[in-house]
């Protein structure tokens, strides 16, 4: 059992093999990066946001957007590693309870900082990549402020990216979100392209 203000051993046992991945990366692949792919990233994505948990009861699943960007501060021929940024949006349906308005809504928005390594899968012409790290979280519903739940969290997620050109990438990904304050968590599926700058 763990305190509202510590992160799930789930997450931490998560943490600690991201961060041997990055080491090991870094000690075994030498040589320089792909030509034309930078170390700075860009990326977006459109999933579809499953609410778990009891505090989630209420509130419908939807649709989410996001805006990522990153650096690599480790980037060899088969391996990259670094810090990614990044800010996510969705807008969910909630029942009328208090309020007035025949259809509320609660907008959420999830603003990220954590780490991301990828190995380049040459033959399949692809890149696997887990990234994980922390989020605050801030909900609004002007109508159904009951519903609103703002706090903080960590993120944990994966993905298989496939190259259509020398710069950019697309492909599936899974992400969680669990909420350090309750039992809410989010799960995202959906699809993300990424340009490397």
């Amino acid at each position: 059992m763990t305190s509202a203000g510590e992160p799930p051993r789930t997450f931490r046992a998560h943490g600690l093999a991201l961060g041997l991945l990055l080491f090991c990366g870094a000690c075994r692949v030498p040589g320089p990066p792909p030509e034309g792919r930078g170390r700075e990233w860009l990326s977006v994505f459109a999933a579809s946001v499953d609410r778990r948990g009891s505090d989630a009861d209420q509130v419908d699943d939807s649709a989410a957007f996001a805006l990522e960007g990153g650096y690599d501060v480790l980037a060899t021929t088969r391996v990259r590693a670094g810090f990614e940024i990044g800010v996510s949006w969705s807008r969910h349906d909630v029942p009328v309870t208090t309020g007035t308005d025949e259809n509320p809504k609660l907008s959420v928005a999830r603003y990220q900082l954590g780490g991301r390594a990828g190995l380049d899968l040459t033959p399949l012409n692809a890149v696997l990549y887990v990234n994980g790290g922390i989020y605050v979280r801030n909900e609004n519903s002007n109508d159904e402020p009951d519903f609103e739940q703002n706090g903080r969290g960590n993120y944990l997620g994966g993905g298989l990216d496939f190259w259509y050109d020398s710069t950019g990438r697309m492909g599936p990904f899974v992400r969680a979100y669990d909420f350090a304050d309750s039992d809410l968590t989010e799960v995202m599926v959906g699809l993300a392209a990424t340009f490397s700058l």
